[in-house]
């Protein structure tokens, strides 16, 4: 347990390594994706990490030219806010 709530500061190496475990466990090729709906998290921070860790897995310059990909990318979320907002308007 902890005293108070916690605080993680997205960063790229850590998405980036999810993306890496997701794609291989699902067994899609991440050059098959062409849309992606992004966690938009609405903070100058998050959001440059989440768009950045998706440019460096998807079209990292390691990776051969047919390998390269740029995905349509949307966040619902931001148009229709957090669950937790809607949630919380609900049960009030």
């Amino acid at each position: 347990m902890t005293d108070g709530p916690i605080c993680a500061k997205p960063n790229s190496k850590g998405q980036v390594l999810a993306y890496q475990r997701a794609y291989e466990s699902s067994k899609v090729p991440p050059e098959k994706i062409d849309y992606i709906e992004c966690h938009a998290t609405g903070t100058p921070l998050g959001d440059k990490v989440e768009l950045d860790s998706m440019e460096q897995f998807f079209a990292s310059p390691d990776l051969p030219e047919g390998k390269k990909i740029k995905p349509l990318i949307g966040s619902a979320k931001i148009k229709l806010g957090s669950y937790a907002d809607c949630s919380r308007e609900w049960a009030e």
